[in-house]
């Protein structure tokens, strides 16, 4: 009787042709491909590092299964929203959407900005600061006018999500310093300021309008902005002393 040996490489190939040519479940992408953020990563794993690792993680994923590297990032985004939609979300689910989004923002594709926005917005969404951060990492200056709905859905958005959409969806704008952005980013910080209540979040509107925009510093709408903080009156000693160095409003200079 004559037996059939199957070589090493051979053996390798039928294990493997499980996974290869097969779409993966979307349930397996999130755990293969949403990896965790590790806040007690030592000091040589960077930003750089990270990005890197989740490059390699998706482009050996992709290999496993026969996918195009223009395939991975889709799945991702598919993968998300189908935790996105789920109407209620245990604790597992909220780690892994928060892994989602950070793993989406390493990936650096533009094309992921609609879900990550979906994260912003959705009910019950524990890290939407984080959410708001990933978002606006990949909308850049294509995020500025979805901020003004941001600041109106008031159900989802608030006081930590608001300072959450100016440190890390304007200021990186600003720092460019393009011209045309800042004009943009300054138009949006001039609306929030008439809408703001929370006075600290009010200081970083004012700082970073004064970088964006040079005429806001001794504009009629600061002197009304400071004005309306140092009424309350002011917890902080921010506003009173804008108001010392610009004075107050026409109407109340007069008094």
């Amino acid at each position: 009787m004559m037996r059939r040996y199957v070589s090493n490489s051979a053996y390798l190939f039928l294990l493997c042709g499980v996974c290869y040519g097969e779409t993966p479940s979307l349930d397996t992408v999130a755990e293969r491909l949403f990896l965790s953020e590790d806040d007690n990563r030592p000091s040589w794993y960077t930003e750089e590092y990270t990005i890197k690792e989740q490059k390699e993680v998706a482009d050996r994923f992709a290999k496993e299964y026969g996918l195009a590297e223009s395939e991975i990032v889709p799945l991702m985004c598919q993968a998300l929203d189908k935790l996105l939609d789920k109407p209620k979300k245990t604790k597992d689910d909220q780690r892994v959407i928060a892994r989602g989004t950070g793993s989406l923002r390493k990936m650096g594709d533009r094309s992921c900005t609609n879900v990550l926005e979906k994260a912003v917005f959705t009910p019950q969404i524990e890290e939407r600061s984080f959410s708001i951060m990933c978002y606006f990492s990949i909308a850049q200056e294509f995020g500025i006018d979805p901020a003004r709905r941001m600041l109106a859905a008031t159900e989802v958005i608030q006081r930590d999500e608001r300072f959450a959409i100016y440190a890390h969806g304007m200021l990186p704008l600003i720092d460019k310093k393009d011209e045309k952005t800042c004009a943009k980013v300054a138009t949006f910080l001039r609306y929030a300021a008439k809408i703001e209540d929370v006075e600290d979040n009010a200081t970083y509107i004012d700082r970073y309008l004064l970088k964006a925009d040079p005429t806001w510093t001794n504009d009629v709408a600061r002197k009304v902005f400071a004005d309306r903080f140092v009424k309350r009156p002011a917890i902080m000693p921010y506003f009173p002393d804008v108001q010392k160095q610009i004075g107050k409003p026409e109407a109340d200079a007069r008094k």
